[in-house]
């Protein structure tokens, strides 16, 4: 062991060193199952004074139990009908979205606009142009009756002036 001691001293301290922390963790795992052992003692101490609980005690207990259920019940009966509600708004949901869907896809595109834009200023000007040969010609015959009725008045003044 001197020989080794001799050639490997490097090595030699790091093994003790190593030996060392595990003998520290050995006894410090022994203190915890020490303290673990202890502490189930208490328990099971604790478990046998118990165990002779009242009837009051018991009957608290099975109330307990009973809410506990019955919640799990209620929260069950909730969970559906939520889960329904979110399936129906799901639902329309969807719908809405389709009926979006078909509206942006009947919307006119912009040449679609353009082209009933022109067709219908093509319109309007055939409208106005017709109104307006209308009005020449409702004019065009205002001054036809009133050259007529010139005339008319003109020979009635001439027999007139010569008798």
């Amino acid at each position: 062991s001197i020989q080794m001691e001799k050639f490997l001293p490097k090595t030699m301290d790091s093994i003790k060193s190593i030996a060392d922390d595990c003998l520290d963790y050995a006894q410090e795992v022994e203190k915890q199952f020490i303290t673990t052992q202890d502490m189930i003692s208490e328990l099971l101490e604790v478990c046998f004074a118990t165990n002779g609980a009242t009837e009051k005690e018991k009957d608290k207990l099975a109330l307990e139990k009973t809410q506990s259920e019955n919640s799990k019940i209620l929260f069950a009966e909730r969970k559906k009908q939520q889960e329904k509600e979110k399936k129906r708004i799901g639902e329309v949901l969807e719908k809405r979205t389709k009926e979006y869907d078909e509206a942006l896809k009947s919307m006119p595109t912009g040449w679609e606009v353009l082209g009933m834009t022109i067709v219908e200023n093509l319109a309007g000007v055939v409208t106005d142009g017709l109104g307006m040969l209308s009005k020449a010609a409702s004019a065009g015959r205002n001054s036809l009756l009133v050259n007529q009725r010139v005339l008319v008045i003109q020979r009635i003044e001439k027999k007139l002036g010569t008798q």
